[in-house]
């Protein structure tokens, strides 16, 4: 926090994905995973608003196409969209976030908004996307606080077509006008801090409804481990 109204922040993302495919006229299963780091995302916040107990701040994002896109499978042909592990594309991340503390609970809500401004090497751009956030924490003691949070997600078809992805259209994941979708999710969290600014944070994102424009890989469940350190 450089200033009191401006808040800087840096995200690196790592991911481990794998996928089984079972072919529709037999042959077996095919497995494919793809591993290694993802997109990287500088933001900010802009306090814009802020009262004894509540806080409104503008959220200001950029996303930065560090992630592969390049990621295949057994043979040469690129995996599909799902299984990449970036957009390839410089994307914008607007939003909103408002907070409000007593002194025994917090709760907020977020809107934030992903924009493709691009269209990356591969001659196409993944959908928008669109998520919101509500959330409520209480501090159970002054080192462990309880969370649960309702989290929504909308997000678009691909637009154009990598030519250099497997399957031929036979498959899915690498259909385009199959990567559309929405989701609500309930998440439980805690966080402990251990003192000094550093803070341990674990939450569970189990869905409750999802709904997807073609056949894609459905969620079953999510686990957030993290570590954050503030001065």
């Amino acid at each position: 926090a450089p200033t009191d109204k401006w808040t800087a922040m840096l995200m690196f993302m790592h991911h481990d994905k794998s996928m089984d495919s079972v072919a529709n006229m037999g042959g077996g299963v095919t497995s494919n995973s793809a591993e290694g780091w993802g997109d990287t995302r500088v933001s900010g916040l802009y306090k814009i608003f802020e009262t004894r107990d509540s806080k409104i701040h503008l959220n200001l994002g950029l996303s930065l196409p560090t992630g592969s896109i390049d990621e295949k499978g057994s043979g040469t042909t690129r995996l599909g969209y799902p299984m990449q592990l970036g957009s390839g594309t410089w994307d914008l991340l607007p939003g909103i976030t408002y907070l409000k503390q007593s002194e025994n609970w917090s709760w907020g809500a977020q809107g934030i908004a992903t924009i493709r401004l691009d269209e990356n090497k591969h001659n196409y751009t993944l959908g928008d996307r669109f998520d919101a956030n509500l959330w409520a924490q209480k501090p159970m003691n002054d080192h462990l606080s309880i969370s649960a949070r309702i989290h929504s997600a909308i997000w678009e078809n691909v637009e154009g077509k990598d030519m250099g992805m497997m399957g031929a259209n036979m498959m899915p994941t690498v259909r385009e006008d199959m990567q559309k979708g929405f989701i609500t999710c309930l998440g439980f969290g805690a966080n402990y801090t251990l003192g000094n600014g550093h803070r341990l944070a674990f939450e569970f994102v189990k869905p409750v409804y999802q709904n997807y424009g073609g056949y894609q890989m459905e969620r079953e469940w999510m686990i957030t481990l993290g570590w954050q350190y503030s001065w």
